[in-house]
């Protein structure tokens, strides 16, 4: 007699089906609506809610991850599933597959968006040549009218940004002179507004125009006397930066500078003289943003 081998699979309640299905709909919706996505900001912050209230922790730049096709929260976030959960990151923060083809374009929008909420305080420490000729009535030593004057200085600045693509400075600049036999010494005060003209992820392009208050200056002729004085300057300047990480910057500076000198009453038979300086200053310096 043949023996017959019959396959029988278990019976499986309709319920349970249903329910599982019910699950999938739940719980997996990014199982057949995913993405692959990569990680652009230098740490992209991952939040339990859409609203972006409470944030979970974060990912750093290039790290490979999946998302959900859809955007939520009028496109500010996507979904993402973190620990079998749905949580939520930024959309400036990540670079999906689908926007490949046109990433560049893309990659500088997200990068300028993503600037035009942030209102960073900027401080730079730099060196600068200033390049002038002085204009001078009188003169007490080897210096001369129209003669080229070469001043050595140091800056400090803070930059605070306000509405693009408007910033504000606050500027303190020491710098001195010692052609011939004579001497000057400057410390510069006072405010700076930067229009922003170009910029990419990585270089920054603006424009400067300064007004600085002269608290304090001195002239001298060799060991005869020292006289202090005060005055002003006003000048305008290219800036152009260079950015190596996300918080340490190199920048260059190039302008046209107008320096008046006063009240320089010296003794006799010495003449009080009252200088100004004109000419091009050139810096370059290094910046961290806050």
């Amino acid at each position: 007699m043949r023996n017959e081998t019959s396959l029988k699979f278990q019976s499986f309640p309709l319920l349970k089906v249903i329910l599982l299905g019910f699950a999938l709909l739940i719980y997996c919706p990014l199982l057949w609506a995913a993405q692959r996505a990569v990680v652009v900001a230098e740490k992209a912050v991952i939040y339990s809610d859409d609203k972006m209230s409470s944030p979970l922790g974060f990912v750093k730049r290039g790290k490979k991850i999946s998302v959900g096709d859809a955007t939520r929260n009028k496109g500010k976030v996507y979904p993402i599933i973190v620990s079998g959960k749905i949580a939520f990151i930024r959309a400036l923060d990540i670079s999906t597959e689908r926007e490949s083809v046109k990433s560049h374009r893309l990659s500088r929008e997200r990068f300028l968006k993503s600037k035009e909420v942030e209102l960073p305080l900027r401080m730079t420490a730099s060196y600068y040549r200033f390049g002038s000729q002085i204009l001078i009535e009188r003169d007490n030593g080897g210096i001369e009218d129209k003669e080229a004057i070469a001043w050595n200085g140091v800056s400090l600045k803070g930059e605070y940004g306000l509405k693009r693509p408007w910033g504000m400075e606050f500027i303190m600049n020491f710098m001195a002179t010692s052609p011939a036999n004579e001497m000057f010494r400057v410390l510069e005060l006072g405010i700076g507004v930067t229009y922003l003209i170009f910029e990419e992820e990585k270089w920054q392009f603006r424009l400067e125009g300064q007004f600085l208050g002269i608290p304090y200056s001195s002239y001298a002729y060799e060991d005869e006397f020292r006289v202090n004085g005060y005055g002003f300057t006003l000048g305008s300047a290219l800036n152009v930066l260079y950015k190596m990480s996300e918080r340490w910057s190199i920048e260059g500076q190039l302008g046209l500078f107008y320096t008046q000198l006063r009240s320089f009453e010296v003794p006799q038979p010495y003449q009080s003289i009252s200088p100004s300086f004109f000419g091009t200053r050139l810096g370059l310096g290094a910046n961290y943003s806050f």
